[in-house]
């Protein structure tokens, strides 16, 4: 659970109005002062057992066993002086005893539990450092320190569902808003955009939640992903999360809804930064060679095969395009009907219809298929006509048995994103040229 990528998208995306943060009182500075105040009023070995177990001075935290070491008692004496020390602090909660009465503690702490409130009782630790623009390893530390502090809020281990985080007496429970969520991804199965999935969350829930708070709940959740375009989709889904360079490249042309370079998506895969790994062009233009959900439109230009391209050369689109027309063409019939599925110059075309033993230039200037070339358009015609009346024939078997004769009844998921196939030196080397 540790190696997943931390959701960011989720994080940044949560605003709290400039006035809960306090600014005054809730800065490195206020943060680390509150909490040297409330040190200086502890005896010099629990002072200096509670700077190692949390790490106050910058370096990591240390465990019971090894405080105990250093100061030559059991590590269960180290955790009943920490205990301790977090028992006075507790009970002080609330209350002005002397040597706070002049200090910003009860102010600091204070502004952290409006903060956890406005989140809805529920807050990633990581979000909150976010809000405080908290940087230094210190700071973080020292934050934790106060939360710690806090006698109603608990920090929650994370589980297979959600990530390690505070929970607030009196906030939102989590659990149902997040099954809403859940809910709502899996009835309509794909992204939805963030504001629409917000609002549908909220007329599921029946609650009333502010966005804030909302968007903390939600940012918990190990199975609910923000998207870096801002739409949220369950972990799992490829267009959501990703992981192979192949998913990477469709998520980035389908955003673009136009052929882009492999260079060009290189670059938007890097810069879109989907997880720490960065792509290289190479590799990118190996697998979109590769993978058949991607065809060759131009040099080095690539677009789905979802948006109607096929693969397969200048020539090929040409001797297609005869065949489905079913008669003679003009040159610039011909030109313009491949300007719209491949992106090469006109000459390109030209010297493509060339090719005599495919295409053959009739008296009046119009274009066929060559008779060698018709033959194997005709093959091909009978080949699917074959296949579809198959394909029917097994359909009507799978109505009558549930199967077709010799199947196992499997079905392997299908979808855009649902594996990929290698093509044909045809179909995806680059050999489009202008």
């Amino acid at each position: 659970m540790h190696n997943l990528p931390s959701p960011r998208a989720a994080r940044d995306a949560i605003v709290v109005p400039v006035a809960t943060l306090s600014q005054s009182v809730l800065t490195p500075l206020g943060i680390r002062s509150a909490v040297a105040e409330l040190l200086r009023h502890l005896d010099e070995r629990s002072r200096r057992i509670m700077h190692r177990r949390f790490g106050l001075d910058g370096s990591p935290p240390k465990t019971l066993q090894a405080i105990g070491t250093e100061e030559n008692v059991t590590r269960e004496r180290i955790r009943q002086i920490e205990h301790s020390v977090l028992c006075t602090l507790h009970a002080s909660h609330g209350t002005s005893p002397a040597h706070h009465r002049q200090s910003s503690f009860p102010l600091v702490r204070e502004a952290l539990r409006v903060l956890l409130q406005t989140l809805g009782g529920v807050a990633r630790e990581d979000v909150l450092l976010h809000l405080l623009q908290l940087k230094d390893t210190a700071d973080h530390a020292a934050l934790r320190f106060l939360l710690k502090t806090l006698p109603d809020v608990t920090n929650i281990r994370e589980t297979e569902h959600s990530v390690r985080h505070y929970r607030q007496k009196g906030g939102l429970s989590p659990e149902p808003l997040l099954e809403h969520a859940k809910a709502v991804l899996r009835d309509v199965n794909h992204l939805l955009p963030d504001r629409a999935f917000l609002e549908e969350v909220r007329r599921r829930s029946a609650l009333s939640v502010s966005e804030p708070a909302l968007r903390s709940v939600l940012s918990i959740s190990r199975e609910l992903v923000r998207t870096p375009f801002g739409e949220w989709g369950l972990r799992g889904w490829a267009e959501a999360t990703p992981r192979s360079v192949g998913d990477k490249a469709y998520v980035v042309l389908k955003r673009a809804q136009k052929p882009l370079h492999f260079t060009t998506i290189t670059d938007s895969i890097n810069t879109v930064k989907f997880d720490p790994r960065s792509a290289h062009a190479q590799t990118v233009h190996n697998e979109l060679i590769r993978d058949d959900r991607f065809v060759l439109v131009g040099r080095g230009l690539y677009a789905l095969r979802e948006w109607g391209h096929t693969p397969g050369t200048v020539a090929d689109v040409l001797e297609r395009i005869l065949l489905e027309q079913r008669q003679p063409l003009s040159r610039d019939e011909l030109v313009e009907r491949v300007l719209k599925e491949r992106m090469v110059r006109r000459n390109t075309i030209l010297l493509a219809l060339q090719n005599r033993e495919r295409f053959s230039r009739q008296t009046d200037g119009r274009y066929v298929l060559a008779a060698p070339a018709q033959e194997v358009g005709h093959a091909q015609n009978a080949g699917a006509s074959r296949a579809q009346t198959q394909h029917s024939q097994d359909e009507g078997l799978r109505d009558s048995h549930g199967v077709p004769d010799g199947s196992s009844g499997h079905r392997s998921p299908a979808g855009p994103l649902a594996g990929t196939g290698a093509q044909s030196p045809s179909e995806g080397s680059p050999r489009v040229r202008s």
